[in-house]
C-alpha cells in the first residue's frame, strides 16, 4: 500500500513540475521583441477639406492595394542605403499599408465629394467605378545623415462592370523626418500619405468632371 501511495505521489510531483516548466517556457515566449510587446502605430492623416459641391451620385469600390513583399508588412520599413533595408521589429502598424491606405482612400473620396459612397471591396453589389492602387514606396529613407519619409502610389480607375481603364496616375511625396524615434517617422509618413492622396484624388476628380 505504501509503495502504491509513494508511486502516486511521485507521479503527481512530476506532473506539477511539468506544468510549472511549461508555464515558464510560455511566459518566456511572450517576452519582449515579439508582436505582443510591439508598439503599435496608425497613420495620423488629417481629414481633407470638405468640398462644398453638388452632391455626387457616383459609387466607387476600392480594391485592396497591392505592394511588393517588403511593403506588404505590418512592420515599419527603413532603407539605410539603396540596397540595404531593415524593419523596426518592435514598432508596427496596426495593419499593413495595403489595408490602411485603401481605407483612407475611400474616406477621402467621400469627404472630397468625389463619390456619394466609397467603400473597400467586397462591400457593395453595384457600383460605377473601381479604384485600384499599388504602393510603390512607403518607408523611411536614411542618406547622408538625413531622414526622410517616402511615399509613392499608383492609382487606376476602372469603369464597372466593363473594367475599362478610364484614368491612372502615379503620385509621390518626400517629407523630412523632424525629430528622433519612430514616432517622428510615423508623423512624416502620415504627412506624405496625406499629400499623395490629396493630389491623386484631386486629379481623379478632374478626370470624372470632364
Amino acid at each position: 500500500m505504501r509503495n502504491c501511495l509513494s508511486a502516486r505521489a511521485d507521479v503527481k510531483a512530476r506532473a506539477t513540475l511539468l506544468v510549472m516548466g511549461l508555464a515558464a517556457v510560455l511566459g518566456a515566449g511572450c517576452g519582449g521583441g515579439g508582436p505582443t510587446s510591439a508598439r503599435m502605430y496608425t497613420l495620423k492623416v488629417p481629414e481633407p477639406p470638405q468640398v462644398p459641391a453638388s452632391p455626387s451620385t457616383i459609387i466607387i469600390g476600392v480594391e485592396h492595394f497591392s505592394a511588393a513583399t517588403p511593403l506588404d508588412d505590418s512592420r515599419i520599413l527603413c532603407y539605410e542605403s539603396p540596397t540595404q533595408l531593415k524593419y523596426y521589429d518592435e514598432d508596427r502598424w496596426v495593419s499593413e499599408p495595403t489595408t490602411m491606405i485603401p481605407e483612407l482612400s475611400a474616406r477621402y473620396l467621400e469627404r472630397m465629394g468625389i463619390a456619394r459612397q466609397a467603400r473597400v471591396l467586397p462591400w457593395v453589389e453595384s457600383m460605377d467605378y473601381i479604384l485600384q492602387g499599388q504602393i510603390l514606396s512607403f518607408e523611411e529613407v536614411v542618406s547622408d545623415e538625413r531622414r526622410e519619409a517616402r511615399v509613392a502610389l499608383e492609382l487606376t480607375l476602372l469603369r464597372f462592370p466593363t473594367r475599362q481603364v478610364v484614368w491612372d496616375g502615379t503620385f509621390r511625396s518626400l517629407q523630412p523626418v523632424s525629430g528622433d524615434g519612430v514616432s517622428a517617422v510615423v508623423d512624416a509618413l502620415s504627412a506624405a500619405t496625406h499629400q499623395v492622396l490629396k493630389e491623386g484624388l484631386t486629379a481623379l476628380s478632374a478626370q470624372l468632371a470632364r
